[in-house]
């Protein structure tokens, strides 16, 4: 009799888990499809940097989570070829989908096309371009903005530093001025 009390005790206890673990499941289901929601809204902003169609995939509760991953998926591939273009082919063009991103982010996306032109004239398109002590595609003064030259010639640091700095001067620098169209 002790054993079979022990017995309905343990599986009225498990069963009383499983509820509680399929609860925050259940619950995850719904917070995966507003994730998968976001993740698809900002892939397509990645997609028109490419200038590639948007895709607006359905989602319900059941594949929620799979869109969730493959939009993350291709999210961090989108971004690796923006940050890692074959700018030695393309030159400065190459980083047009980088320059895009980043301006449009600052609310600035219409001096993209400026931003190409100055990078051409400063760099050629080579984020490891150097001339003195000025680095990276719009060639940066390292010891003036206080970062290592390493980080100067990181395209992503270097596009979105400019995309700030003509944000916050509500133009381009007078170095850059005189190489804008």
């Amino acid at each position: 009799m002790r054993v079979l009390t022990l017995l309905v005790v343990f599986a009225v206890l498990a069963a009383l888990a499983v509820a509680a673990v399929d609860a925050p499941a259940q619950a995850k289901g719904r917070d995966y499809v507003a994730s998968a929601k976001r993740a698809v809204k900002r892939w397509n902003a990645y997609r028109s940097c490419f200038d590639l169609r948007a895709r607006h995939p359905k989602i319900t509760d059941e594949n929620a989570r799979a869109v969730w991953k493959d939009a993350r998926r291709r999210i961090v591939r989108l971004r690796h070829r923006m940050t890692h273009p074959r700018w030695q082919r393309l030159g400065a063009q190459a980083w047009r989908p980088l320059v895009r991103w980043c301006f449009r982010r600052q609310g600035i996306g219409w001096r993209a096309e400026q931003a190409i032109v100055i990078i051409r004239r400063e760099s050629g398109g080579n984020p490891y371009c150097r001339t003195g002590s000025h680095f990276g595609l719009f060639q940066f003064n390292a010891s003036l903005w206080g970062v290592s030259p390493a980080t100067a010639c990181d395209p992503w640091w270097n596009v979105n530093r400019a995309a700030r700095a003509v944000r916050e001067q509500g133009g381009w620098y007078p170095a850059w001025a005189a190489t804008a169209p």
